[in-house]
Parts: C-alpha cells; sequence; structure tokens
C-alpha cells in the first residue's frame, strides 16, 4: 500500500522509501511508545468489503492516517498526517477517512483543541483534502522544507475544537 515513489514524494523524508515489512513494524514500535500510548492515534485507512470499488468478500488497506500528540505546552494539539496507496487517489477516500478522523479524534479525547496538518505546496490535491475536511489554511511557511534537494513551500491548516462545533450547526 505504502511502497510507491509516488507516495514517498508527498510525505516526510522519515516516511521510508520502499516501504519494507521491517519498516513498518519499526514505525508501530515507535508509536507503541508515544506520549500516550493508551491513546489509538493511527489507523488503517479500509475500502468495506463486497462493495463495487472491493468485491472481495475481506476489506481491503488502501492507506494509513495518524496523529501525533504535539509535547510540553502543545500537548492540546495533534499533528495529522495520512496517505493513500496511488489506485485509491482522486476517489474521495482521503476527504472522507481525514474528515471522520478528525470529528473521532475530538469526540474521543476531550482536552485535544487543535489538530494541524501540512502540505506541500505543490500538492493541491492533499490541500485540498485538509479542506474538505474541515481545516482552514492558516499560512504559508515559504522555503521550509527541503525534498529531493529541492527546497518548497510547506502550507499549513488547522481546525480548533470550537471550528467543530461551528461546522456542526
Amino acid at each position: 500500500v505504502a511502497n510507491y515513489t509516488e507516495v514517498s514524494d508527498w510525505m516526510s523524508d522519515r516516511f521510508p522509501s520502499p516501504y519494507t515489512a521491517d519498516a513498518a513494524l519499526e514505525f508501530f514500535a515507535r508509536h507503541e511508545k508515544a506520549l500516550h500510548p493508551t491513546h489509538p492515534t493511527h489507523a488503517a485507512v479500509l475500502i468495506k468489503p463486497n462493495t463495487a470499488d472491493n468485491p472481495s468478500s475481506e476489506p481491503r488497506m488502501i492507506g494509513g492516517l495518524g496523529a501525533d500528540v504535539m509535547e510540553d505546552i502543545l500537548y492540546r494539539t495533534w499533528n495529522l498526517g495520512y496517505f493513500l496507496t496511488p489506485s485509491a487517489w482522486g476517489k474521495g477516500y482521503a476527504t472522507e477517512a481525514v474528515g471522520g478522523f478528525v470529528r473521532w479524534l475530538f469526540a474521543t479525547w476531550p482536552l485535544l483543541n487543535r489538530i494541524e496538518g501540512e502540505a506541500y505546496g505543490h500538492n493541491v490535491a492533499s490541500q485540498r483534502v485538509l479542506e474538505k475536511s474541515g481545516l482552514k489554511r492558516e499560512g504559508v511557511r515559504r522555503g521550509a522544507a527541503e525534498k529531493q534537494g529541492v527546497l518548497v513551500d510547506l502550507i499549513m491548516f488547522g481546525i480548533v475544537r470550537a471550528d467543530l462545533q461551528e461546522q456542526s450547526r
């Protein structure tokens, strides 16, 4: 699901490419020791079985998403990330998964006040996913990241609990 250069091109460099089984095990071990190990903050994105997009009798994994709890005075802010396999791009799965995940995080953890995400300036599709999922564009960090030897902008998005309450009215 994750072992595509098309996926890693849009991710941070800590997302390994190729994405091996050992890399997946390392990811799970690292997040098992997270700030709040009793708080599951990562999930698989699955397509339900016996549907037009998945005629199999088993769910089909098409990606993953998660939110990392920030530290110190930012503990009420979580940083969102997600990916889908290329064959699932452009079908609305990311927006559905991210939007549902954001609502679930706020509903599950009452102390959570803010979720933020970012996308490379040239990743318009990911920016649209964040906007459609309820996050607001908050700014641009010009030339903040280097990806594949090129300096790129990071577009910053955020949602606070009060925004979610306004959206439900």
